[in-house]
């Protein structure tokens, strides 16, 4: 990740896309949980 938050797509493969996907929609997605 570089200094401003961008990725390198370089690294991006059909092999491991999916997983890079489930760890940016884990990260971004809404939290559920909201501490009263």
């Amino acid at each position: 990740m570089t200094r401003n938050g961008r990725i390198s797509m370089a690294d991006v493969t059909t092999g491991n896309v999916a997983y890079l996907a489930d760890a940016i929609h884990e990260v971004t997605k809404p939290n559920c949980f909201v501490p009263s």
